[in-house]
């Protein structure tokens, strides 16, 4: 295995690694002489959050200002955006998961279930996917408390290694922007 794999491995792989490759791991970079804060991020990244501080987390989380409107005014949630849009010949669908204040984040929701509406039908598969999602879109309105702590709880897990090294306000601005915008 090169060192650039290793490196991937460390960086990107290693959160829910077992105990054992953990270990075989951090001696391969020690070996290898590789970066020494590749160990840092290991050691952050394999070590999973208790649930009271995953829930401490989701607070700070909560309480920063929308990165959409800036407003400090409101609690953080996660949302779900589904979007379709139908070609004459096919159609494609995406998901995007976004933390947004209470106001922007039913904007978005609101505006993508518009759209939906107006533009996913225009295929033969796009028939078929529309109402199936503005149902799932509608029905989900009443889960939104769920589906945030899911969402949520799903970005905090997978990214631990940096959040455990970089949990400062501003340091958690920039991943809730950075989240937004993959």
């Amino acid at each position: 295995m090169s060192d650039s794999e290793i490196e991937k491995i460390a960086l990107f792989e290693s959160i829910g690694l077992e105990r054992k490759v953990i270990e075989i791991l951090r001696s391969e970079i020690k070996i290898r002489g590789l970066n020494s804060n590749l160990l840092n991020w290991v050691n952050a990244g394999s070590k999973k959050f208790e649930e009271n501080e995953l829930e401490g987390l989701i607070k700070d989380i909560s309480i920063l200002p929308c990165p959409k409107c800036s407003k400090n005014s409101s609690i953080l949630y996660g949302y779900e955006i589904n979007k379709i849009f139908s070609y004459v010949i096919s159609s494609s669908e995406s998901q995007k998961e976004k933390i947004l204040c209470s106001a922007c984040g039913k904007k978005e929701k609101a505006l993508s279930i518009i759209q939906n509406s107006l533009f996913g039908w225009w295929s033969k598969s796009g028939i078929f996917s529309t109402p199936y999602l503005l149902t799932k879109d509608i029905f989900n309105l009443s889960r939104s408390k769920k589906i945030s702590k899911r969402i949520l709880n799903k970005m905090i897990i997978n990214n631990t290694g940096y959040l455990r090294m970089n949990g400062d306000k501003e340091s958690l601005i920039d991943f809730i922007n950075r989240f937004n915008k993959r």
